[in-house]
């Protein structure tokens, strides 16, 4: 049972339904509310809302459901005597998960278009883009609202008016009242979302052309706004099969053998160090973890590894020395740094064993070659934390039991791979109670334990993706890992390698959400109310997510930390 020491809570008092003349209602619905307006699924039954109760810093949502609308509207905030509440106000765009037309091809409300703002507190509902109004039931429109509280949030009851507009007439206005309490002190959960992905393909070839300042700008655009969803973007800077540094991604190397060394470290640092010293995010914090270039192609060719292993060891052994000396002269410390082996065999390598997804002996001895030749490296990093990860598929999963192929035990793989500190386990192998087991002991031994293979996808619940974070959690592991996260291509795949958008495709230069998205950063939120409670069993959190919505649970967790059932 958590302290009860001097915080505060905010509650909002929201409207349920608002008559207004240029539509039939506008409903405030609860997050948990998957809605689809292609089937008419959850419109007329939906769980409205009308108390959320938020702490401050916090970042809260709820959907609004337009019916009828008609007319040029818009929504505006009237400030307060607090002014501490900012909304950011999303129309949900419908994908699509083939470009085929046909009756039945699957329709999901995923895509979140900002509503361009007219001044800092009027928003404007505008469908003018094409790829926009393609993507909307005209009959329906939802908005995802996003409601961020600030940390200065005092003690009191404080209205905040909403006003909706229809052809810049006032229609209707309602006020949502902030009750600020004085309740539990909570503190943000250790927990990791990484949102991975393949080199910078989130920037277009005409931005990198601009030159480096314009190239910067946009990625900073994309590391905080995964940051401003309670993740991590981790950018693996080589080509992933042939190891080959991507241009602009890794410092230029110059020398050989024991001369090996970084030529000019002018452009990383001008590029990343934002990241690596906090001065881009708005908490100041550095990013949690940042790859490195390492691989068995960079810094020495893989060639030299059957033509002259010193040498190719030693010019790994002299670049890893010149990383340390200038990260340690940054101070670059609270970072955790990846060296990660990503090749499988493959006609753009030469490499002859899986070293990522590692399945066999010979595939373990490849890992244990380099785990060795990482500890000699980078023996002397202290305080830096560079670490060694490996990701793996067939970990004490059930059906390969015997397997010399594939099973870890029959390999021996805990002994072969005792130096990996990073662990990163396919959702194949955590399905197994005993994988989930031996996880938990080498998270308790101190290694990193990531959970793979589970991105949300598009016909997955809300609270299917609270159970995610939620169990993970539970079990005790480091975070859970997304391994494609930047959408390629529109109306293509079920979303198990995408999360979120590029702006270009509906002419605005920065990165769109998704509602999964949202729900994910939702999620890993509420983790603040399971800290604090003794949740004991699996049971009992099923108990938690059986709730029925968002703020019903978030209710419900509040009362037991005060002392309830």
């Amino acid at each position: 049972m958590s302290k009860i020491l001097s915080n505060i809570i905010i509650t909002l008092i929201v409207l349920a339904i608002i008559k207004i003349s240029g539509a039939q209602t506008i409903k405030f619905v609860d997050p948990f509310v998957k809605l689809n307006f292609e089937t008419q699924q959850n419109i007329e039954k939906n769980a409205e809302v009308s108390e959320l109760i938020v702490y401050p810093g916090e970042t809260v949502d709820f959907q609004i459901v337009l019916q009828v609308m008609k007319g040029k509207v818009s929504i505006i905030t009237e400030k307060t005597e607090t002014d501490f509440v900012q909304p950011s106000f999303y129309l949900q765009l419908n994908f699509r998960t083939t470009k085929k037309r046909s009756d039945d091809r699957p329709v999901y409300p995923d895509i979140l278009f900002p509503l361009p703002s007219i001044s800092r507190n009027e928003f404007l509902i505008d469908i003018q883009n094409q790829q926009v109004k393609s993507r909307v039931n005209l009959s329906y429109l939802a908005l995802w609202v996003d409601l961020k509280i600030a940390e200065k949030a005092v003690e009191g009851k404080f209205p905040v008016n909403f006003i909706f507009k229809i052809d810049n007439l006032e229609e209707m206005r309602k006020t949502i009242l902030l009750n600020v309490q004085k309740s539990l002190k909570l503190k943000e959960v250790d927990f990791a979302i990484d949102y991975n992905e393949y080199g910078d393909k989130y920037i277009d070839s005409k931005t990198k052309n601009k030159g480096l300042k314009l190239l910067r700008e946009m990625e900073n655009k994309y590391y905080k706004f995964i940051d401003q969803h309670k993740g991590t973007l981790n950018v693996l800077p080589y080509k992933s099969q042939s190891g080959k540094s991507r241009e602009g991604m890794t410092p230029e190397l110059e020398g050989e053998g024991k001369e090996k060394h970084i030529k000019n470290w002018h452009l990383f640092e001008e590029r990343y160090s934002g990241y690596l010293n906090g001065n881009v995010f708005e908490s100041s914090k550095p990013i949690r973890h940042f790859y490195l270039p390492f691989n068995p192609n960079w810094p020495a060719s893989f060639d030299l590894y059957f033509t002259d292993r010193k040498k190719y060891e030693d010019e790994w052994q002299a670049v890893a020395e010149d990383f340390i000396r200038y990260f340690k002269e940054k101070n670059w410390n609270q970072t955790i740094f990846q060296v990660y082996m990503n090749q499988k065999p493959n006609d753009k390598n030469k490499i002859p064993w899986n070293l990522d997804e590692p399945k066999g002996l010979e595939d373990y001895l490849g890992l244990q070659y380099y785990s060795d030749l990482f500890e000699r490296a980078f023996q002397n990093a202290a305080p830096l934390q560079i670490q060694f990860r490996m990701d793996i598929s067939h970990f004490y999963c059930d059906e390969h039991i015997g397997s010399i192929r594939k099973d870890f035990r029959v390999n021996k793989g805990k002994e072969k791979l005792k130096k990996v500190d990073i662990w990163t386990i396919s959702n194949h192998s955590l399905k197994s109670e005993t994988a989930i087991q031996k996880a938990q002991q080498l998270k308790k031994a101190g290694k990193e334990v990531w959970h793979y293979g589970i991105t949300p996808q598009l016909e997955d619940s809300p609270l299917k993706i609270y159970e995610l974070v939620f169990n993970d959690w539970f079990y005790g592991f480091t975070g859970i890992m997304l391994w494609k996260t930047l959408n390629r291509k529109l109306d293509s795949g079920s979303g198990k390698d995408f999360i979120f958008y590029k702006g270009n495709k509906f002419g605005l230069n920065e990165p769109l959400a998704s509602i999964r998205m949202k729900h994910l950063r939702d999620a890993k939120t509420d983790l603040k109310f399971l800290q604090e409670l003794d949740v004991d069993s699996q049971k009992d959190l099923e108990k938690i997510l059986n709730s029925g919505s968002r703020y019903e649970m978030r209710k419900n967790l509040i009362e037991r930390l005060h002392g309830g059932n």
